[in-house]
């Protein structure tokens, strides 16, 4: 009869479990520990450094220095619920304190499994029982001899300068005449090896000039170059000399750039009499004798608008009509500039008294004949006055009319009083009643703050050949 097999005795046996389940608690008597992570991407991380190879001193400290990832993001298509992960950034630490050694802490990833290793660092506080994880960034610091450094940066410039040196010598033996030109402007323009800068490249102080002569000719280039007058003086000066009204440059508002007192004048604008424009726009009459379409066009609408000064708009409309005359006036030379006619006929062409024609004479044709400075400052100031006339809004077209002028021509005199010329939009082709193809013909000067005016071009010399 076979034996039975000895049942084989455990630890359990001797141990066994107790009835009730004993709850695990720490050293404080906190049954459960709340862990929370801190995403530090957007602010400075944690750090955890190693140093193969090399001790770092203690009293060495490294600056660090923090820099964007230039890398493009992945462009793939994401579950819902999930979001793309942020764009990391680079961290790099570097220390010179050290007499020889620069010492240099960077991210060195690896091509195996650790790229995907991530570091944490937490901050367990038993009080509270809560335990904040941070993700930190592993860097590897190594060091470097300063002097090694130095040796192959020179090492560098050495092999490059007789690279240079030898494709210059063969473009003087067999290039054309336009590359040994080139080749010797080159030259010529070098900065001299044996006069390196002060500070390292792309440093701002310039060594001693140690060279006599050299010193005496910059010192006199710089006593010469002192009244100089700078780019904004000599655009200034331009700006003053340029035959177009004074503007205020200070100004605010629109309205503060070209004052009626000094666009027409104070006496002028009180001798100007507009009582028998208003009569007859009062008893529905039409007013005869106006020349200019843009003064006819605008007579109703500003003789009967209920806005405060439409007195003084129609003086300056008034101003304006007889300076459209004056202009239609002058007797066209087939060579020359033109001539103001005589008197007589001056007064008759503008029908209004002796007084005011001399003033509109003195003002803009002092002698008897205009040249092209004095046309255009007249019609600049027909410009300026038209922006108080339509409240800075213009349509040039009637304007262009009148002065028998081309779009481009009619739009420069706005330009040079600061306006900017466009075609009008949607909003106001439809204000105006227009058609598409009667807009296109159609541009509006508008005066805004700040002002543009056109800058003086710099004329550059012309290359020889």
């Amino acid at each position: 009869m076979a034996e039975k097999k000895r049942k084989r005795i455990s630890e359990k046996d001797d141990h066994p479990a107790p009835a009730k389940k004993v709850a695990l608690q720490n050293h404080s008597g906190i049954a459960t520990v709340k862990i929370s992570h801190i995403d530090g991407e957007d602010d400075w991380s944690p750090v955890i450094a190693s140093t193969p190879g090399i001790s770092i001193p203690s009293n060495i400290s490294l600056k660090a220095y923090r820099k964007a990832d230039t890398k493009p993001q992945s462009t793939a298509i994401l579950p819902p619920g999930y979001k793309a992960p942020k764009p990391r950034s680079e961290l790099l630490l570097h220390s010179s304190a050290h007499p020889q050694i620069n010492y240099t802490g960077r991210d060195e990833e690896g091509n195996g499994s650790e790229s995907y290793i991530k570091h944490y660092v937490g901050v367990y506080d038993p009080t509270t029982g809560k335990l904040q994880v941070m993700e930190a960034k592993k860097l590897i610091i190594r060091g470097t001899l300063r002097k090694e450094e130095e040796e192959l940066r020179k090492k560098d410039n050495d092999q490059k300068l007789p690279n240079q040196t030898a494709r210059q010598n063969l473009g003087m033996e067999f290039g054309t005449k336009k590359a040994k030109k080139a080749i010797a402007s080159q030259t010529e323009n070098a900065i001299s090896p044996s006069k390196p800068r002060a500070t390292s490249p792309g440093g701002s102080q310039r060594p001693a000039i140690q060279d006599p002569a050299t010193r005496a000719l910059l010192d006199a280039m710089a006593d010469s170059t002192d009244h100089m007058a700078t780019r904004e003086e000599l655009q200034s000066v331009v700006d003053e000399a340029k035959p177009r009204p004074k503007a205020n440059i200070s100004a605010k508002t629109p309205a503060d750039v070209y004052p009626v007192e000094s666009l027409v004048g104070e006496e002028t604008l009180a001798s100007l009499t507009v009582k028998d424009w208003q009569d007859k726009v009062a008893a529905g009459e039409a007013v005869t004798g106006l020349k200019s379409r843009y003064v006819s066009q605008r007579l109703q609408k500003v003789a009967t608008s209920s806005v405060s000064g439409k007195v003084v708009r129609l003086k300056v409309l008034r101003y304006m009509s007889l300076l459209l005359d004056f202009y239609l006036t002058l007797n066209v030379g087939a060579r020359g500039p033109m001539r103001v006619p005589q008197m007589e006929h001056l007064k008759k062409a503008l029908g209004v008294q002796g007084s005011l024609v001399d003033t509109i004479k003195r003002r803009f044709a002092p002698e008897s004949t205009l040249t092209k400075w004095h046309i255009d400052n007249l019609i600049t100031h027909i410009a300026a006055l038209s922006l108080l006339v339509d409240n800075f809004e213009v349509d040039i077209y009637h304007l262009k009319e009148d002065l028998k002028l081309d779009n481009k021509q009619i739009a420069q005199y706005f330009h040079e009083i600061g306006c900017q010329v466009k075609l009008p939009t949607e909003a106001e082709r439809t204000k105006a009643k227009m058609s598409k193809a009667e807009a296109s013909v159609h541009k509006i000067a508008k005066l805004k703050i700040p002002l543009e005016f056109p800058k003086q071009r710099i004329m550059r010399a012309a290359k020889r050949r």
